[in-house]
C-alpha cells in the first residue's frame, strides 16, 4: 500500500511515516505490507505533543 503525498520514516528501523497533505498528517503503521492503522492529525502541534512510541 502507497500512501499518497510527502511522506518520510520517523528513523531507519521505524514502519511509521508521517505523510503530510496541506494542513493534515497521516499516521500509517505499517506491518507486513498491510495498512492496520491510519490517524489522521489536522492539528501539526497537537502532533507534536503526542507520544509516538507509547
Amino acid at each position: 500500500m502507497v500512501l499518497h503525498g510527502p511522506c518520510m520514516a520517523l528513523n531507519a528501523g521505524a514502519l511509521w511515516r508521517i505523510c503530510k497533505s496541506q494542513t493534515q498528517i497521516w499516521h500509517g503503521y505499517i506491518r507486513g505490507g498491510w495498512l492496520h492503522q491510519i490517524v489522521v492529525i489536522e492539528d501539526a502541534e497537537e502532533m507534536k505533543l503526542r507520544s509516538l512510541y507509547h
